[in-house]
């Protein structure tokens, strides 16, 4: 939730996993750069809430799953890629037989 124009270098996104600190180099899609050329350069962060401040995680979490509830996408969540990965791979070993927790 922290990422903004002070992340973008050229077509790429620079930041750090929030987890492990990890440094990610993480190139935009073009439809992704079309779009940020209408973001306003005066905030922090690319996500703002209603209030003009920034989202905590929780708070866009929230706020996500009220704008799925509304679009009558009860499934949908705001989960990163990693969590969408584990939930992906535990339905795979459920649907083998396999009901380990582990992902």
């Amino acid at each position: 939730m922290k990422m903004g124009w002070q992340h973008v270098h050229g077509e790429d996104i620079d930041v750090r996993q929030e987890k492990t600190d990890t440094p990610l180099l993480i190139p935009m899609h073009p439809e992704l750069i079309r779009a940020l050329a209408s973001v306003p350069r005066t905030n922090l962060t690319f996500l703002m809430t209603e209030r003009g401040a920034s989202f905590t995680a929780a708070g866009f979490g929230n706020w996500f799953r009220d704008r799925c509830d509304e679009a009558g996408l009860p499934q949908c969540s705001a989960q990163g890629p990693g969590d969408a990965t584990g939930e992906r791979r535990m339905q795979q070993r459920a649907d083998q037989g396999d009901h380990r927790t582990s992902l």
